[in-house]
């Protein structure tokens, strides 16, 4: 009968530590996405901060050409009573014209600068971004002769790429999946921002996470992922039945 008091006793006590093990690792795990989840965060503040840093740039630019126009125009009223009409006339022209020739110059390097950061970044966007950076460029390839619409077609590329940063996508498409041959799938994909990814395919079957790369956007398979993805999107169609969900997170791409 004391044998069998101890056995029990026993198997309580190795019940409690194994109860005890498992919180400690689902802890751990908890306290490691939230870690991983707050260095994303990071790095899109300092993507955001670093786009705010480029645009008042910009605008301090066009502000001291506005500038030098203003000072141009007051310095010939200065000395209008000196000079005739007609030299009066050239030399506003001819003012105008340096200016105008100036700024062409200056809007000309900018959207060289822009041409090619969006040609080197277009390659390690999303799919569905990617897809309106492209159509945006056959358009430039039609305006050569027309900077400042080429300049508003860059300035919607770039308020696109804020806008995806900003928000949760949802995105239905053919793709390619390692160890099914040649042959395409229909998947659902979830992007978070610019930089994370994940897909699903509509029969569960597989599954994998994207990640911006330093070259090129890359898809990584984990079929292991399904069921977490499966609750996400459901979540994400549904918000109002939506709640929080652990998701799992690959860290080893590069930030945009």
């Amino acid at each position: 009968m004391k044998s069998l008091l101890l056995s029990g006793l026993l198997i309580l006590s190795l019940i409690s530590q194994s109860k005890s093990i498992a919180q400690q690792s689902h802890a751990s795990r908890l306290e490691g996405l939230m870690q991983q989840w707050l260095t994303v965060e990071q790095q899109r503040e300092h993507m955001r901060l670093s786009w705010q840093e480029e645009k008042q740039v910009l605008n301090q630019r066009l502000e001291l050409l506005n500038t030098e126009c203003t000072e141009l125009e007051k310095q010939l009223n200065k000395h209008s009573g000196l000079r005739s009409k007609a030299q009066l006339e050239r030399e506003a022209l001819a003012s105008a014209q340096n200016t105008l020739e100036s700024r062409q110059q200056r809007l000309k390097a900018a959207l060289e600068r822009a041409h090619h950061h969006i040609n080197t970044l277009l390659p390690r966007l999303p799919a569905p971004l990617a897809e309106h950076w492209k159509g945006n460029l056959n358009k430039l390839t039609l305006l050569e002769n027309h900077p400042s619409k080429r300049l508003d077609l860059y300035l919607d590329m770039y308020k696109s790429f804020d806008r995806f940063q900003e928000k949760v996508t949802l995105h239905q498409t053919l793709m390619p999946i390692a160890n099914h041959g040649e042959q395409e799938i229909l998947v659902d994909q979830i992007y978070l921002g610019v930089a994370r990814g994940w897909y699903l395919s509509r029969d569960g079957q597989y599954a994998g996470y994207g990640e911006a790369g330093s070259n090129e956007w890359q898809w990584h398979s984990d079929n292991t992922l399904s069921d977490e993805l499966r609750a996400l999107m459901d979540a994400t169609r549904r918000p109002e039945k939506a709640t929080i969900l652990p998701i799992t997170l690959s860290l080893s791409g590069d930030t945009l």
